[in-house]
């Protein structure tokens, strides 16, 4: 798993800095100055994606209209955290899948917090067959609670 967390934090700003790269070698001179440019920016692009949170998922449990997520965030293995979300608090969802450019699959979801404010929290997965399963449960969840309102 950690190899495809590092693959996913170090891919965003590899790209940025090939089409920057490129674009810079064409338009300019001075190769000495593009390469330290290139350089500071890809430390400068690698410490954000490495610094910003991402929340991995390990696994989830859907029992009794509760959803229970455990995730790990960023390269943090042996500290396993746990999301519960009661079905009735999930006001939306999105899922987008992976791509040759992003290695997880994304589930974002919008909840009402404990303070009737929306919330939400974006998780990455890469099992094709979890993820699958995990949308296929917040629709079900989701149809469930709307029809249960009409």
């Amino acid at each position: 798993m950690e190899n495809v967390i590092l693959r996913d934090k170090l891919l965003g700003p590899i790209l940025i800095i090939l089409v920057i790269g490129t674009f810079c070698f064409i338009k300019m001179s001075g190769s000495v100055f593009i390469a330290v440019f290139l350089s500071i920016s890809f430390v400068i692009l690698l410490s954000i994606s490495i610094c910003r949170t991402d929340r991995y998922i390990h696994n989830y449990i859907h029992e009794d209209e509760v959803f229970t997520i455990e995730y790990q965030k960023n390269f943090s293995k042996n500290k396993m955290n746990t999301f519960s979300i009661n079905s009735d608090s999930i006001r939306s969802f999105k899922f987008y899948s992976k791509t040759f450019l992003d290695p997880f699959h994304r589930v974002s979801i919008n909840y009402f917090d404990d303070e009737d404010y929306i919330d939400e929290k974006i998780f990455k997965i890469n099992n094709d067959d979890k993820f699958i399963n995990l949308i296929y449960e917040l629709k079900k969840e989701k149809n469930k609670y709307l029809n249960s309102n009409l």
